[in-house]
């Protein structure tokens, strides 16, 4: 390959001689989507149950995946990583303790 070297010569690159370059390529970057898991806290009545601490386990590891605490309307959203497959642990100190588990088969969706 020949580039222009001192004074417009050409240099011949593919012999190392000449001058260094380098040149630049823009390639697009696809970011990873962020994958998230919604959803409402509700007590044995069906109403919203705010304050509840959920933890999410891998469903085959059986370890810690993410945890959070729903709000006041009891809507929690937790982000998980894209091809996880969890289950969800929820639990509330009163009187009395309410506790509840979710279906083993739980996958985040892009948010």
């Amino acid at each position: 390959m020949a580039v222009g070297g001192a004074r417009g010569s050409p240099v011949n690159l593919s012999q190392g001689r000449g001058p260094f370059v380098q040149q630049m390529f823009y390639l697009p970057v696809r970011l990873p989507a962020r994958f998230v898991l919604t959803g409402v806290t509700k007590d044995s009545t069906g109403a919203p149950l705010g304050s509840v601490a959920i933890d999410f386990f891998d469903s085959v590891a059986k370890t810690l995946i993410a945890s959070t605490i729903s709000d006041g309307a009891g809507s929690y959203t937790v982000d998980l990583p894209a091809s996880a497959v969890v289950q969800g642990v929820a639990y509330k100190a009163n009187s009395p303790d309410v506790a509840g588990v979710t279906v083993n088969t739980l996958t985040p969706v892009p948010a």
